[in-house]
């Protein structure tokens, strides 16, 4: 996937979601999405759930950390983490090693990029309408390879 920017409405995110799945299928493991509370991180992620299989209900993972889903694709870890207070959490939690196998959707990764260097991932950075009337976001794709 090479970078890119488009302003897309929630109800019209088809093209991006078709993008994020081919990259599931071809191996991609790690998809970092950033943005403001009710960008719309969740939601992209729930659309992006169904299309790689995930028949059951995706939850926002804010409180518990980590959710973990099958896909058809294999085992998702839908991970949240804004309450975290340092990168030193995530190696405690042991995620380092979990990143290197399961499918990962993690929202609010500003406190661990620096551990995520080391690892291919795909980053989701969607931008809030500065007009309450506007519907579409502004959708930043980075596709990052150490």
């Amino acid at each position: 996937m090479e970078n890119w920017q488009r302003n897309l409405g929630l109800n019209d995110l088809s093209t991006l979601l078709i993008q994020l799945r081919e990259h599931v299928q071809l191996g991609t493991r790690i998809f970092l999405f950033s943005g403001e509370v009710g960008a719309g991180k969740t939601h992209l992620i729930k659309q992006l759930s169904r299309a790689i299989g995930i028949e059951s209900q995706v939850q926002s993972p804010t409180f518990g950390i980590v959710h973990d889903y099958q896909s058809d694709f294999g085992k998702v870890q839908h991970s949240d983490w804004y309450r975290l207070n340092s990168a030193q959490e995530l190696w405690e939690m042991g995620i380092h090693e979990a990143l290197e196998s399961d499918i990962w959707f993690i929202e609010w990764p500003e406190i661990g990029l620096e551990l995520l260097q080391e690892f291919a991932h795909i980053h989701i950075q969607i931008e809030s309408p500065t007009d309450p009337e506007e519907a579409q976001r502004t959708y930043r794709i980075s596709n990052y390879l150490p």
